[in-house]
């Protein structure tokens, strides 16, 4: 059997925490220029704080935002002022998170979310990135005004975040939570290959990173069809500690396959459309995607790397993520100058 590399799940994490760190610094840095040219966040994963709100209001307000999220990560930037445009970076003291977040979490009910804290510095200041899970809500709090007149009797509250403001979740609003919109594939990779050449003796800019993936979709017999767009698609790796983000990115369907043993057709599960790819059974698919020049370690070493795809279905309320590792196969100079390397998944996970 094939290694299962990959559950549905978020873009949260990358197994170490030098991606994730990657990933959320440019997120916020993202978020700090958006800030800076006075534009609005328009994007509701995140929130921004000037500095640490009190535990019980933020249990309360986290727990909405979360639970909104319908398993998508979130992003909370404690030391950011959204209100001045002229200085939005203000700084938090970076020590008072764990404090913090000790006595946030004691206002969650039997579960709090996972959270990934990252210093991001800028402008001569701190800001604390807080990258947030939401796959596993519903998250519950405790009432803190219980017994009171404004806060009644109920002991406990599952919060729902609408626009800015936080209320208590309704029954439709759970059932959002605990029902996607499509029920998406789960996936294992066959052939994951990252390929890089530099040629000295080339004055055409074409690209020197190439990557091509071969993923097994599983499918819902019942499920519906699902609709990959390519501009949707984004595929990275980490080599030699560098993001690099692959363009071009195409998702294609095999071709003309033929079983070995009868030599007849095997049937098509997915189609290639224009820019898009169409998924309607259990079937292998291809990911292909390029580096332009400049993009990426011009000389990389033979260490390992991180791969990661991300795929956006049409009507789809969380992206599928496939990341793995691959090792070194192939790093060498040839007597023309001509600089390759190659990386290539383990083949202990092909066999399993």
């Amino acid at each position: 059997m094939r290694a299962r590399l990959l559950q549905v799940r978020t873009p949260v994490v990358w197994h170490g925490w030098l991606v994730d760190a990657a990933r959320i610094e440019a997120w916020a840095l993202e978020i700090v220029d958006r800030l800076k040219a006075g534009q609005p966040i328009e994007d509701s994963r995140v929130e921004v704080k000037r500095k640490w709100i009190p535990p019980e209001r933020a249990a309360r307000r986290l727990a909405g935002h979360a639970n909104a999220a319908r398993g998508d990560a979130i992003l909370w930037l404690v030391g950011l002022d959204e209100r001045d445009p002229s200085t939005p970076v203000v700084g938090v003291d970076a020590m008072e998170y764990s404090t913090w977040w000790s006595q946030t979490s004691a206002q969650f009910v039997e579960l709090a979310p996972e959270v990934r804290e990252l210093n991001v510095p800028t402008d001569g200041r701190t800001v604390v990135a807080l990258w947030i899970e939401t796959t596993r809500a519903p998250f519950v709090v405790k009432n803190p005004m219980r017994g009171t007149p404004e806060g009644g009797v109920a002991e406990t509250e599952v919060p729902w975040r609408e626009g800015t403001s936080v209320r208590s979740a309704t029954r439709s609003d759970l059932i959002r939570i605990l029902v996607p919109a499509i029920s998406m594939p789960e996936a294992e990779v066959s052939v994951c290959e990252l390929s890089f050449e530099l040629d000295p003796r080339r004055r055409s800019r074409e690209e020197q990173y190439h990557l091509h993936m071969t993923v097994y979709l599983r499918m819902r017999l019942d499920g519906p069809v699902l609709i990959f767009p390519d501009h949707d698609a984004r595929v990275e790796a980490v080599v030699d500690d560098e993001l690099v983000v692959l363009r071009n990115v195409v998702l294609d369907a095999p071709s003309g396959q033929t079983s070995l043993l009868s030599q007849t057709p095997i049937a098509q599960t997915s189609e290639r459309g224009a820019g898009q790819l169409l998924v309607h059974g259990s079937g292998p698919i291809a990911i292909r995607a390029s580096a332009p020049p400049e993009v990426g370690p011009m000389n990389p070493t033979g260490g390992s790397v991180r791969v990661r795809a991300e795929l956006e279905a049409v009507e789809g309320t969380r992206p599928m993520i496939i990341e793995l590792s691959c090792d070194s196969t192939q790093d060498e100079t040839d007597e023309a100058g001509v600089r390759r390397a190659r990386w290539t998944m383990p083949d202990a996970d092909r066999e399993r």
